[in-house]
């Protein structure tokens, strides 16, 4: 069983070089709908989020991806597949890295039949994050 909050990571003001991972945007009504028919394979994503986390806690890249589950779908999103789960439901857990401020978004997920409208979902709120992003940046410009 996962843990859907609002921030998880290894942040605090004296590790400001840590990733982070934001809820913000995912919807936890399908985040706990999609646990309750599919527990093994999202156990599998967040478990694989994990070792995400750790290969960036590390300082290393995230390009070229260093994990065989963690696959490019365009435009900065990216898609966590489950691994090691016999007779799985194919799970994708969808994330996308804002690199400068060190924070790993969760988007969505979903399985191959939602795919197509899974990614489009995505890279509408990786649109508005990056959108966030610049005006973020651009705020602290004029400052």
């Amino acid at each position: 069983m996962f843990h859907f909050g609002t921030k998880a990571g290894l942040h605090s003001p004296m590790t400001q070089n840590k990733w982070t991972i934001s809820y913000d945007r995912a919807s936890k009504a399908s985040f706990a709908k999609y646990n309750q028919k599919h527990p093994r394979e999202t156990a599998s994503v967040f478990s694989n989020l994990a070792r995400v986390i750790d290969y960036l806690q590390s300082g290393r890249p995230i390009e070229p991806p260093p994990f065989g589950f963690l696959r490019s779908e365009g435009k900065g999103l990216y898609r966590i597949g489950q691994t090691g789960v016999k007779s799985a439901k194919e799970t994708r857990l969808y994330i996308f890295f804002a690199v400068i401020e060190k924070v790993i978004h969760v988007l969505g997920i979903g399985d191959k039949g939602s795919q197509k409208r899974d990614i489009q979902n995505c890279l509408g709120l990786v649109g508005y994050i990056m959108s966030e992003q610049q005006r973020k940046g651009n705020s602290n410009e004029r400052d």
